[in-house]
């Protein structure tokens, strides 16, 4: 705290809060200033393979990274702080939130960086790695690093072109300009004025700062690319075309090899590659380090959700012949995995609170002994048994060494140490005579493959690549080495023949003396409670003035650290009519089930013909839901029960006019959503998987207008067509008795929404209960014979990607991410009493659909469409409209 918040000159008016959670088996972290300044902390330390594997104290490199965010986005100054002081903590009027993603991240990564003590990203080998490919592949444009990107490598982009800016600038313009650059930025009004603030601290507009970035970059990694080459880059050959997280081998005693292909566009799978045979895919496995054995088959760590809420890894069973997937653990929390050489046991590395185990399995994920437990923050990679059975070797991180190889000796429980080196050893293998081990290491600044012979303990190098390479493990012939290197599209599959050696350039011992720690001032430890952090921090006021009405009042929102109360509330009184109107949802998230209110007063006005207006109406709706999720990763289900209310009564009356009848429809229901749907980062939509949605609905239970009970299915279906392509089916039912209110089919909007459980659980109040008014493109909304208590709907569409884009504008900031188009045919009917295929209304048509960035953090889905209705009351349309049709 004080030495960032000297850095950043800013010291927040009221503590941040800082969460720390145990409840994901990954590293990552995360910090928001609104509605307060809040830290989420993952105590997961992150592994040796891991960008971020370059730290001396993890938690002080996360909350470090973390806290900058909170001070820089909080930060504010001028005009915009006192805008603050009357409308409080309002997202807009913090200037530095209004900005592109790198340049938020960037600074992050800058300060989390320590050149002296080789900490953080900035400094660390995995993000020269990464940009060194991009400088050979072409460095991205200012106007595509704004936006979100696919390419890769992804979103990492914000933290690697972000951080290396700000390098750039801090040695080409001088340290005090980075934080200069954030000063100038605090007090601005105008959101996304990044072009202004370059010109003010740097005299350069981005455009041609980013010119100068280039060379800067060329420069720097131009002469590391050429070392390398003048070394002598080594002939390696690339098995798979894939990309990005492709890799990790695993090769059998008959030469066949096992690798993972996660290319972002489909399911990660389990592929076999034989000798002069196209890869064949086994079955779908997430996990990036597996194990193989010839006759236990393959054991992998995936992380899924437990009990709905946690992210914990565990342990699977895959039939290397089959792809049958069994899970072997249950919440487990085992990260990494290896076979005992007979193939009856299971060596496991374990996690909680932070802390490393070794645990010992048999074969079907039984525990039989914990072989040690770590309690010092010690951190374990992933490991592998020696052909005799009597050690596993793995990367280890200690706080006075950081990471190295060391050896666990079964017979006493003992660990060993194989290396001292200032590098960063990954992935260690034996090799098939147990004399030596291959793994990969950055003991030149690049991570290539090395071998340690166990016995004289020399290390040497056996790559030379501008890339990097991982996981190496060897050919069962002896003829080479299989390893996960990276080219300009992300990791893949290698084959190295015949592995040429030197020595490796490891002389500089890692020791690290453990900092001390400064003294702190203990504070009273209690139950959370969410109550002094729940009130709202900010307000809005709400006017609108017209003939009939003058309303006055203001809209807010809050929600406590822990997300157990989430409330928006707008209150307003009509002064013309004397009258208050308003809107509350709130979401109570502690307990299973989950519950959800939304209550709503509003006044509308009826008209005569001579548009003067004679009747006021009130409007009051309520919605109490409750939800029981039950999330695993490949399906998610949720049971929901809710009631709806709608009363609708005269509130005042102009003389000389009759009044109206009151109206009410209120009802129970209950529902299930099932979703097994994925949309990858890659994929236009959904591309494979079903939601699936059956809603029962009793208008007999409360008192209202409506009679009967009204069911509803809800089916999508998507096929991966390949290539980015999808079939999307949608089958729409529903079956209403004596007089409900009444279905509606026409136009190109819907109350039909996407059913997605996990929205439904988490995000606001959603209109699950009493929709009636779907879509059917061709045809107008309101046609008399297209209303009925009952109805049909089918559409079928064909998704196809055209072209990939992620360019933007500065100012305005909008971009587009990609266009993508559709055909569809759509068919329907709403009927009373019998159903007639004769009546159905069928029309088909095609959409253009531009996946957009606002504000260079918001995609919004632009659909501009074509409808042609072939039959009966069917017309032509055009249309825009926002989101997915379904």
């Amino acid at each position: 705290h004080e030495r960032l918040t000297r850095r950043l000159n800013w010291r927040p008016a009221q503590r941040t809060q800082l969460i720390l959670t145990d409840r994901f088996d990954f590293s990552n972290g995360s910090a928001t200033p609104f509605p307060r300044n809040t830290m989420t902390i993952i105590v997961t330390p992150p592994r040796s393979d891991s960008t971020i594997n370059n730290y001396n104290d993890w938690l002080d490199t996360l909350i470090t990274h973390e806290y900058t965010h909170i001070l820089h986005l909080d930060k504010r100054a001028g005009l915009p702080a006192g805008l603050q002081r009357v409308f409080g903590r309002l997202l807009p009027l913090f200037p530095n939130v209004l900005q592109p993603p790198w340049f938020i991240e960037g600074l992050a990564t800058w300060h989390e960086t320590d050149d002296v003590d080789h900490i953080g990203r900035g400094q660390g080998n995995q993000f020269r790695m990464l940009m060194r490919m991009e400088v050979e592949r072409g460095i991205k444009p200012v106007r595509q690093v704004n936006q979100p990107l696919e390419s890769w490598p992804m979103n990492t982009v914000r933290y690697l072109y972000g951080v290396y800016f700000y390098r750039f600038v801090a040695e080409r313009y001088g340290a005090d300009k980075v934080q200069e650059l954030v000063e100038q930025y605090s007090d601005n009004i105008i959101p996304f004025m990044i072009n202004n603030n370059s010109w003010w601290v740097l005299d350069a507009n981005l455009t041609r700062l980013w010119a100068e970035f280039k060379h800067y970059l060329r420069d720097d990694f131009g002469r590391e690319i050429d070392a390398i080459r003048q070394r002598g880059e080594t002939p390696a050959q690339q098995l798979t075309h894939y990309g990005y997280y492709t890799g990790m081998a695993r090769v059998a005693d008959t030469g066949e090899v096992y690798f993972l292909r996660d290319d972002k566009q489909s399911e990660p799978r389990l592929m076999r590659l034989r000798r002069g045979q196209p890869a064949q895919p086994i079955g779908n496995m997430r996990g990036r380090y597996f194990d193989l054995h010839p006759e236990a088959g393959i054991v992998v760590a995936e992380i899924d959700a437990t009990h709905s809420t946690n992210l914990f890894a565990d342990l699977y069973h895959i039939d290397p012949h089959s792809g049958k997937k069994t899970q072997l653990t249950h919440g487990g929390r085992y990260l990494y995995a290896a076979w005992r050489p007979d193939g009856k046991q299971i060596a496991a590395v374990h996690n909680s609170g932070g802390q490393s185990a070794l645990h010992l399995l048999d074969a079907n994920g039984k525990l039989l002994d914990i072989l040690w437990q770590g309690t010092d923050q010690t951190v374990l990679g992933a490991l592998d048994w020696s052909p005799d059975g009597q050690q596993l070797a793995l990367p280890v991180w200690r706080r006075d060494s950081l990471w190295n190889l060391e050896a666990f000796s079964l017979a006493d429980r003992q660990w060993h140490r194989l290396t001292h080196t200032a590098g960063i050893e990954t992935a260690p293998r034996y090799s098939r005579d147990g004399r030596s081990l291959l793994f990969s290491a950055d003991y030149d600044g690049v991570y290539n493959i090395q071998r340690l012979d166990l016995r004289s303990g020399e290390i040497h190098t056996l790559s030379n690549l501008i890339g990097g390479a991982f996981t190496p493990v060897e050919a069962p012939d002896g003829s080479g080495l299989y390893f996960t290197g990276i080219g300009t599209r992300g990791f893949d599959l290698y084959f190295l023949p015949e592995p040429q050696s030197r020595p490796a350039l490891h002389t500089a011992p890692a020791t690290r003396p453990r900092p001390p720690i400064p003294p702190i001032a203990t504070a009273k430890i209690g139950d959370y409670s969410p109550l002094p952090r729940i009130a709202p921090t900010w307000w809005w006021p709400w006017l609108v003035f017209s003939d009939d009405r003058s309303e006055i009042g203001f809209s807010t929102a809050g929600n406590d650290p822990l997300n157990q109360h989430n409330y928006n509330l707008l209150l307003a009184y009509d002064a013309k009519n004397d009258w208050p109107v308003g809107r509350l949802d709130y979401i109570y998230d502690r307990w299973n089930p989950t519950l959800k209110l939304s209550a709503q007063r509003q006044v509308f006005t009826l008209r005569d013909n001579n548009d003067k207006p004679v009747h006021y109406r009130n409007s009051d709706s309520l919605t109490v839901e409750t939800l029981w999720p039950f999330f695993r990763y490949e399906r998610r289900w949720t049971l929901h029960a809710g009631l709806v209310s709608e009363v609708e009564s005269d509130k005042r009356i102009l003389p000389g006019y009759a009044p109206q009848p009151a109206l009410r429809d209120q009802l129970l229901g209950l529902a299930v959503s099932y979703d097994s749907s994925r949309r990858y980062a890659r994929a236009i939509s959904p591309s494979n998987g079903r939601q699936l949605r059956l809603i029962a609905e009793d208008n007999d239970a409360l008192r209202s207008d409506a009679s009967g009970q009204v069911y509803t299915l809800d089916w999508r279906e998507f096929i991966d067509l390949r290539d980015e392509q999808v079939l999307a089916i949608h089958l729409l039912a529903g079956w209403g008795s004596d007089r409900p209110r009444p279905f509606r089919l026409g136009g190109s909007l819907s109350d039909s929404r996407p059913s997605d459980p996990r929205a439904a659980a988490l995000g606001a109040t959603e209109a699950l209960f009493n929709r009636r008014r779907y879509a059917l493109r061709g045809y107008s909304e309101g046609v008399y014979g297209l209303t009925g208590r009952r109805m049909g709907l089918l559409e079928v569409e064909w998704r196809f990607p055209i072209a990939l884009i992620e360019r933007g504008l500065m100012a305005p900031p909008v971009g587009v991410h990609r266009l993508h188009g559709t055909l569809f045919f759509n068919s329907g009917d709403a009927w009373n009493e019998h159903f007639d295929w004769a009546n159905l209304k069928s029309g088909l048509g095609a959409e253009l659909t531009a996946s957009m960035v606002l504000g260079y953090w918001l995609p919004v889905d632009l659909r501009l469409g074509y409808a042609y209705g072939l039959d009966d009351y069917g017309t032509e349309q055009i249309y825009l409209s926002l989101g997915a049709s379904f």
